[in-house]
């Protein structure tokens, strides 16, 4: 990007954190030019939306909060980021985030293959799934079964931070987070709605409004009601999530942001889960499984959630200071029947012996995000600096249960033989975690294009479990993290270096785990239509807690591990009307203690790439075809590494048109060829990956 317009886009993050309060001095200075001159002044249009959480809109170097918490375009966050924005989510008919995510770098999706109630994402080899994920700036903590969803219909855009992020958020992933940006009510009235199908039986409407009731307030309301089937299901199911968000500005200049949302899950599991190395990945005597064969039965399989998420958002400026209070309050419900499979009980017949699993998990989770953020200009330099308080408090009382099952065929199944019935449960916890966080940040600009960011951060984490079958467990714990960054601007490149330091408690009775992170990256912008980064990176993690609960029950187990490697990720306008967007990630994965002390942790993929074209003819500007592929390398069954998964590419078609009259739609077909494969194993299990699917969506929007 030229120097003269990233300057301007930066300045103009500095006239106020959100494009509320840019918007409010900009018609007030305008409304006082006219009382003294007496002219007739056409003041700009209203503005609600906010610098950092509007949408992408095809911009490949946009604004973004999550990085270093303050409005700053993705060249001037030292470490690697990527924005996936609505309209794309929209184009690719992504049923899930993580199916959204398939050209962001360091990034594995879809570990488990297709799973219709959860996001399963991996950043540079370490799971992100449970203490990686965070919506509006605030952590949506996980532990065991007792999670958040988040259906895409709700998201604005999606931001990934590859690396530690302790210095900001606390304790988390230390191979990044995803911060999911909500969907808030736009600059105009407008409306959208929405149908869809695929192959596999999926059915869907959406809707999607926004109101501006007046000159100080607006609201949005969105919805998505899902019938799902396929995939191996025994029966339909169906999924519906409403999402409102309310935004009221005030005379003193503050403004209020207040988004619920209310989501419902009744459905059966999918097929292709569960299942042994032989017959999935390697042939047994009898061939190979199907990849819809559901180890499971009728009416003994569910999976049920009832999930409410209430956040509000209040910004005002005080004393010079631009502050920004985020409070959310989460409760779900979440029961789970099923039956898994458990290894042959005889490999040459195809005999497959099963264990009943149930759990009721019951979810109450607090967060609050306090900041405040100024800017001032001190001995040359220009310094954007923030403080903040973070406080995380989350419950789980969760209850699982373990039971025989009858075998059964996977050659030739015959469902319906009568199960044992629950038995005594197996686990009985009320599980705490409480996070208390004080964190500064000192954004300095000076000289030609020089940048530095230095963070400190302490937090205190105390965690307790009270467990009715065993002994209890009560922890106390704290640390400092940190992160020094120093980039230049050099016209369209910022190259950049990155050290930091992370924690991340477990909510178990083992110490915290913490490491450190080195990354040196360059980012190249001309425009708003291209974005490369280009990153290397060294990840050390030491007491990783590696506790599992296998079919044997539960084993614990502690682990160093490394994670270094290098991500290339671009987004560019080859020409007029061809777009590129692609990665490669290559890592090397290490276990640096343990039994298996220099082999590749299981499951993760050392190499990665995806590569998308998208093409629009000028002759005819409302289509839009789009062609890609998606190479996943290959990875292994367990931590001897004595078995290979595979590695395997996918390619994708896509067509697009807007009509007119507000009409558009999308086809999207993913694994073209129908490759038949395994996603990933875990040392237990192996888990298909999805079969060919195609999807049409159908929207007009008024």
């Amino acid at each position: 990007m030229p120097l003269r317009s990233r300057r301007s886009r930066r300045i103009a993050a500095l006239l106020g954190h959100s494009a509320l309060t840019t918007s409010l001095a900009a018609g007030l200075a305008l409304q006082a030019a006219a009382q003294d001159t007496g002219e007739v002044v056409t003041l700009d249009p209203i503005v609600f939306t906010v610098l950092g959480a509007d949408p992408v809109d095809g911009d490949a170097n946009p604004f973004t909060l999550t990085g270093v918490k303050t409005a700053t375009s993705i060249t001037e966050v030292p470490q690697s980021v990527s924005v996936v924005g609505a309209d794309e989510i929209e184009r690719r008919n992504a049923a899930k985030i993580d199916e959204a995510l398939d050209f962001t770098a360091g990034t594995q999706g879809g570990f488990y293959g297709y799973d219709s109630d959860t996001n399963w994402v991996y950043l540079r080899g370490f799971d992100a799934t449970q203490t990686g994920v965070f919506q509006d700036g605030l952590q949506l903590y996980g532990n065991a079964f007792g999670a958040f969803y988040i259906d895409p219909v709700l998201v604005e855009r999606i931001e990934v931070l590859r690396g530690p992020a302790s210095m900001l958020y606390g304790a988390s992933n230390p191979g990044g987070v995803l911060n999911y940006v909500s969907k808030r009510a736009g600059d105009a009235d407008s409306a959208t709605l929405g149908f869809g199908a695929d192959t596999h039986g999926r059915v869907w409407a959406t809707a999607d409004a926004t109101r501006v009731l007046d000159a100080d307030t607006a609201l949005r309301v969105t919805g998505k009601l899902q019938r799902v089937d396929g995939h191996g299901m025994f029966e339909d199911g169906l999924e519906g999530v409403v999402a409102g968000a309310f935004t009221r500005r005030f005379d003193s200049g503050a403004d209020l942001t207040v988004i619920a949302s209310y989501t419902a899950m009744d459905e059966d599991h999918v097929g292709g889960y569960w299942l042994p190395y032989d017959g999935t990945v390697s042939e047994a005597p009898f061939g190979r499984i199907d990849r819809d064969f559901n180890t499971g039965e009728p009416g003994e399989d569910s999976y049920r959630r009832d999930q409410l998420l209430l956040t509000g958002i209040w910004r005002q400026q005080i004393g010079g200071w631009q502050v920004t209070d985020t409070v959310r309050l989460g409760w779900a419900e979440i029961e789970e029947d099923q039956i898994l499979g458990l290894g042959y009980a005889d490999v040459e017949t195809g005999t497959l012996s099963r264990l009943g699993f149930d759990h009721d998990s019951a979810v109450r989770s607090f967060g609050n995000d306090l900041t405040a953020e100024r800017t001032v200009v001190s001995g040359g330099a220009e310094h954007q600096v923030l403080v903040g308080v973070n406080a995380l408090h989350y419950a789980l009382d969760e209850t699982q249960y373990n039971s025989g099952a009858t075998p059964i065929s996977v050659t030739d199944p015959v469902y319906g033989a009568p199960q044992p019935g629950r038995g005594a449960p197996t686990t009985d916890d009320e599980k705490r975690l409480t996070q208390l966080g004080v964190y500064a940040q000192d954004q300095l600009r000076w000289g030609n294009g020089w940048i530095a960011t230095v963070n400190a951060r302490y937090d205190h984490v105390a965690t307790e479990i009270d467990n009715a079958l065993g002994a209890d467990t009560d922890r106390s714990d704290e640390a400092f993290s940190g992160r020094i960054a120093l980039a230049r601007e050099i016209g369209a490149f910022t190259p950049y270096a990155v050290a930091g330091t992370f924690f991340n408690p477990p909510l178990t009775d083992n110490a915290p785990e913490e490491g450190r992170q080195y990354e040196l990256g360059v980012k190249w912008s001309l425009d708003t239509r291209t974005l490369v980064t280009l990153a290397a990176f060294d990840i050390e993690r030491t007491d990783v807690d590696r506790s599992r609960v296998g079919p044997d029950g539960p084993t614990k187990a502690v682990a160093d591990i490394r994670s270094r490697g290098v991500e290339l990720e671009a987004t560019a306008e080859l020409t007029p009307g061809l777009t590129l967007q692609g990665q490669v990630t290559k890592m090397d994965l290490e276990l640096l203690s343990g039994a298996n002390e220099g082999n590749v942790p299981f499951g993760r993929a050392e190499t990665l790439a995806g590569l998308s074209l998208s093409w629009t003819p000028e002759q005819m500007p409302g289509l839009t075809l789009t062609g890609g592929l998606r190479h996943t390398g290959r990875s292994f069954y367990d931590d001897t590494n004595s078995a290979e998964v595979p590695e395997i590419t996918l390619y994708d078609a896509g067509v697009s048109y807007d009509f007119a009259g507000g009409w558009s739609a999308d086809l999207s077909v993913t694994n073209l060829t129908d490759e038949s494969f395994v996603a990933s194993c875990d040392g237990f299990w192996c888990y298909y990956g999805e079969e060919r699917a195609a999807s049409l969506s159908l929207r007009r929007s008024f």
